[in-house]
């Protein structure tokens, strides 16, 4: 019966494995990033239809201004149609926005309240960063995956050596579960493997 531990993989092992790892989270990564990114774009398209369809000439007044640290700051204005109405906006200063003071409003077909100046409030920064920032993470796990799979490309082709290996385990707390590692030593560095 051969020995395990002197019994070399087969040829390309790795390498087929490695390639479809790389290629399935390449496309997990990459559909997740797709829906994120339709997700957000669909919701600036709507913004913007609702604002251009929204008719302008409405005046509200701020009845609250919060600053707050550790997120963006909030204002609520409140306008008159007949009944009152209530909308928060996220604003860059709420010191800008002080209670009582007027703000300009485009009010849509569903009621919903438009800052009729885009360049002091714009509602959808927060999307656009979103969209920036989902299409950067999918660059970068795209390169880091490409990375792996080139890494293990090379270790595949690389020629076998045998190496002796030990079993060694380690603990949690208290000792109760006990996690095995497998430790190759090749005299110039060891690796381990869980």
């Amino acid at each position: 019966m051969p020995d395990p531990s002197r019994t070399a993989p087969a040829a390309g092992a790795f390498r087929s494995t490695s390639r479809r790892w790389v290629l399935a989270s390449c496309l997990v990564i990459g559909a997740i990033t797709l829906a994120t990114i339709a997700w957000l774009t669909y919701d600036i398209d709507a913004y913007n239809r609702g604002y251009a369809a929204a008719a302008p000439g409405t005046t509200g007044t701020v009845s609250s201004s919060v600053t707050r640290h550790k997120a963006p700051d909030r204002i609520t204005v409140r306008w008159w149609d007949g009944n009152y109405h209530e909308q928060r906006f996220v604003v860059g200063n709420a010191d800008a926005y002080p209670v009582g003071s007027p703000l300009a409003l485009r009010i849509g077909r569903d009621g919903r309240a438009y800052p009729a100046d885009r360049s002091r409030i714009e509602e959808t920064d927060d999307l656009v960063t979103g969209v920036v920032f989902a299409a950067i993470g999918f660059t970068v796990a795209a390169i880091a995956f490409g990375w792996r799979a080139v890494r293990w490309g090379r270790a595949a082709r690389a020629p076998a050596r045998r190496h002796l290996g030990r079993v060694a385990y380690s603990y949690g707390k208290g000792g109760l579960i006990g996690s095995p590692w497998l430790v190759f030593d090749d005299t110039a560095r060891s690796s381990t493997s869980g």
